[in-house]
């Protein structure tokens, strides 16, 4: 068998040899596998994996749906996703302004609201009397109009509200949380317009100039509001909750100078449903995102990079198996000979079969 191995072609005397891979060429297929499973994962996981994520968010990118001004106040809306209410009072009569965007969600199975949001309140420039600016940002199944003499935001008959407000200085700064239902939005006096469900005044975060963070989640199942601010005070109600329609933003100034200013940013809405048996909330799909252009995320171009990289590894490496080598043209089809013991097909002019070993006589069949 040994002679027989060494009177055939150097590159075909052994079967094995045909199938074997040099071990460069074993890694370079590795490495075009796993840059094709790379390509393919982050095809897939841009789209659908953003991480552990609590629910669907509604944020709001939009101009209000109503936009209520009232004598000095002025409202506007930047690309950034910041509102923002002024005053500038002439007079004592001073101004304000009641924004609301209708939510437009179908809170069907929905156990859990969840607003969240941040505030700041500042008056650029104290009044006569000193500094004189209110806000109000809230959930509530009615939309808001502005305003009586007294710069209040209104709500129709029966309407529910509930609410984050601040207010500065008349009685100093001040926080409240409050949940509120309207029995007569055309009393004069502000207090006989509404009926206090609830309501806890908490020291400080009126006209500082800072954004500070609050929430205010109502869970439909329990009836019970927990409100919080700057991940700290907190305060709740059982017995008051309701399903949304509108999230309003109220702000106001007055007395002669005054020159008030209040800012919304990040607000976000989450829903949740409570998993049978449990306690913990589940996410509940709520209105889309507002798109985002793909060509402007940085797994695109990762995407596109990876492809091309993938795409040139493998031309690279199995272009030798789809055309013949430089230099050597590619054998002829009809070149060789059949061994008629074991068909195996052998070099022309050989004199042994180097499968069975099989001699041919004469060096031919």
């Amino acid at each position: 068998m040994a002679a027989v191995n060494k009177m055939l072609p150097r590159h075909k005397r052994l079967d094995e040899r045909y199938s074997r891979k040099p071990p460069n060429s074993v890694i370079s297929y590795g490495i075009v596998a796993i840059l094709l499973t790379l390509v393919l994962t982050s095809w897939v996981t841009p789209l659908h994996a953003t991480g552990p994520s609590k629910g669907l968010t509604l944020q709001i990118f939009r101009n209000p749906d109503i936009n209520q001004p009232h004598l000095a106040g002025s409202y506007s809306h930047n690309v950034s996703g910041s509102d923002q209410i002024t005053v500038q009072s002439p007079d004592p009569s001073g101004g304000a302004v009641a924004v609301s965007w209708s939510l437009g969600i179908d809170f069907t199975n929905v156990s859990v609201v969840r607003l969240s949001f941040q505030l700041m309140t500042t008056t650029v420039q104290n009044g006569t009397y000193g500094a004189r600016v209110g806000a109000l940002v809230g959930l509530a199944t009615s939309s808001s109009t502005c305003c009586p003499s007294d710069r209040s935001a209104l709500f129709p008959r029966d309407s529910k509200v509930i609410t984050v407000a601040t207010d500065c200085c008349y009685a100093g700064a001040n926080l409240f949380f409050g949940s509120t239902t309207w029995i007569n939005p055309d009393a004069p006096l502000s207090g006989d317009r509404i009926t206090k469900v609830f309501e806890k005044q908490v020291p400080g975060y009126a006209d500082d100039a800072i954004f500070h963070s609050y929430t205010i989640e109502m869970n439909l199942t329990s009836e019970t509001t927990i409100w919080t601010v700057d991940g700290g005070s907190t305060a709740a109600y059982t017995g008051f909750t309701f399903t949304p329609s509108y999230l309003v933003f109220w702000a106001q100034g007055h007395d002669p100078g005054d020159y008030a200013v209040a800012q919304m940013r990040n607000v976000r809405m989450e829903m949740f449903t409570f998993e049978s048996g449990g306690s913990l909330p589940n996410p509940q799909p709520t209105s889309p995102e507002p798109p985002v252009s793909p060509y402007s995320q940085w797994w695109f171009w990762a995407i596109i990079g990876l492809s091309g990289l993938s795409g040139i590894l493998a031309l690279g490496y199995l272009g030798p198996w789809i055309s013949p080598k430089k230099g050597q043209p590619a054998p002829a089809k009809s070149e060789g000979q059949t061994c008629p013991q074991c068909g195996a097909q052998m070099p022309l002019g050989s004199l042994f079969c180097g499968k069975c070993g099989l001699k041919f006589a004469g060096g031919a069949i």
